[in-house]
């Protein structure tokens, strides 16, 4: 092994380590979270409405066309 093949060993080992930080936080979630959305997607909305002192909470299922859009259109209105 020549000296400039050494050089050249040692810079791609130092990219190496330089870049794991950025492969460990913040590409590693990120594909966890395509992965958890691909293999577990939603089947229900929360839907929650604040009026004054009450709240009310409503879980609708993402099936339910009929229903969802009427709960949709009620938040808007600000009554459920």
């Amino acid at each position: 092994m020549t000296e400039t093949e050494a050089y050249i060993q040692l810079i791609y080992m130092v990219g190496i380590v330089l870049c794991l930080p950025y492969l460990l936080f913040r590409l590693a979630p990120a594909l966890a979270k395509i992965v958890a959305a691909r293999f577990f997607p939603p089947k229900f909305i929360d839907v929650e409405i604040v009026e004054g002192d009450r709240t009310i909470k409503k879980r609708i299922s993402l099936e339910d066309d009929d229903e969802l859009v009427s709960a949709l259109l009620n938040v808007k209105r600000g009554r459920m």
